[in-house]
């Protein structure tokens, strides 16, 4: 991943005592810190897993003076800074040099060599307005998701699925981790032919063609994302399912003029709302009386919060997301009036999901260049590779929790899960 500098940038002495100053303190995992005159020191470790490769002064500000994820995320897909080596094992030592805190004085001593770098393209969100309008919301979402279906092809499965996957086996692939984790919602929902079933953000319509196709259902699709829709569209076309499965381009707080519906699973949705209470109640309203809801959403720890600071996902990979708790999540949909009958944590599912994304992502580096930019996968790089960190530490969650929205004198529930899991 090194990148070699057109114009070297002298390097002050003062500088390089700075980048000392790194090492005085214990770090989780060994990383050599290069500068661009060659300098390096050892940040710990006798044996360093990857190097920093700090390419210009711009770089180096962005580690050694108030360091956020923003600033380190961004002096790295404008190439400022370069991991040489696996970029994930650079993470918990980022960890430990978020927050660090130099001096007044020796921000005065060097501020004046510690330039901003400047002529970059932009490619941050830049989002306007409430974040709880319909437009604000509809442009979040395409901002991430409408890049051209070619480049989601060099690096997710061959369904398109962009949500954790459910590893049966160890050995498992992603495409049949992913046909495991569809397969999975629908036994938890319990599907039944005929049923009317909604998928409340579809992204490229994996889950409504499998309940469809498998469990004979009338299946419906909702995406704020065109290119998401018109993808889901020739899937649908291509399997011979225009009769019991559909896509539409709306918004789902629009989803109880479409019902009701018998059930409804979402599926990485509830990340990109603003009210957790508005959209349990939408998925309520939108159910008959005895329906079944699925969400599956990133959920966060309330004792392993995530880093305070400036996002750099919120930036330049989803704008505008919104995580809880799963406490705070199954509370907001009790008072929706759900009944909650079943919570699953599938946090190192999602770990082995990002991982293999990450590695497919990385060896189709070229192509995905070709198809957006550079920037755009040093972004992507970035952002699946420390994805992978957060969810192995536990910062980061994902629970599937089943709701019931209750019936008055029926039994609707099952008494084990055994037939979840004995297929």
């Amino acid at each position: 991943m090194h990148a070699s500098l057109t114009e070297p940038h002298p390097v002050d002495p003062r500088l390089e005592r700075l980048a000392g100053e790194l090492s005085s303190a214990p770090l989780p995992a060994g990383v050599t810190l290069r500068l661009w005159n060659g300098f390096e020191i050892n940040l710990g470790g006798e044996k360093p897993a990857c190097t920093l490769q700090i390419n210009t002064p711009a770089g180096l500000r962005a580690l050694l003076f108030r360091p956020t994820s923003l600033r380190l995320g961004e002096a790295y897909i404008y190439s400022d800074i370069d991991v040489v080596g696996n970029l994930r094992d650079v993470f918990p030592v980022a960890d430990q040099v978020i927050g660090r805190k130099a001096s007044v004085a020796d921000q005065l001593r060097v501020a004046w060599s510690l330039l901003r770098h400047s002529g970059r393209a932009d490619h941050a969100a830049n989002l306007t307005g409430d974040r709880h309008s319909r437009s604000r919301t509809r442009k979040a979402i395409r901002y991430h998701y409408d890049l051209p279906v070619d480049f989601w092809r060099l690096w997710l499965d061959s369904r398109l699925v962009y949500s954790c996957a459910y590893f049966e086996k160890a050995d498992a692939t992603i495409d049949e981790a992913q046909v495991a984790k569809l397969d999975l919602i629908c036994r938890k929902l319990r599907l039944q032919p005929g049923e009317r079933f909604l998928d409340m953000g579809c992204g490229w319509g994996a889950l409504i063609c499998h309940a469809a196709k498998h469990y004979g259902v009338k299946a419906l699709g909702l995406t704020l994302s065109p290119r998401q829709a018109e993808q889901a569209s020739q899937r649908i076309q291509a399997l011979g399912l225009s009769e019991s499965c559909k896509v539409d381009v709306r918004n789902f707080f629009d989803a109880e003029a479409l019902g009701p519906f018998d059930k409804i699973a979402s599926i990485g949705a509830v990340e990109h709302v603003q009210s957790l209470e508005r959209y349990f109640d939408c998925a309520y309203r939108s159910l008959e009386p005895g329906g079944w809801f699925l969400n599956h959403g990133i959920t966060t720890s309330p004792t392993n919060p995530l880093r305070a600071g400036d996002s750099f996902l919120d930036r330049y990979v989803f704008p505008d997301y919104q995580l809880a708790s799963i406490g705070e999540t199954t509370r907001a949909a009790e008072r929706a009036g759900f009944e909650v009958r079943d919570v699953e944590d599938l946090r190192e599912h999602y770990a082995r999901t990002l991982e293999h994304w990450h590695e497919r992502l990385v060896q189709a580096r070229a192509e995905v260049e070709q198809v957006t930019d550079p920037v755009r996968y040093r972004i992507f790089d970035l952002y699946l590779a420390g994805s992978v960190y957060e969810f192995q530490v536990g910062r980061l969650q994902l629970h599937q929790t089943l709701l019931l929205k209750p019936k008055a004198g029926d039994a609707l529930a099952p008494q084990t899960r055994e037939d979840w899991y004995s297929h």
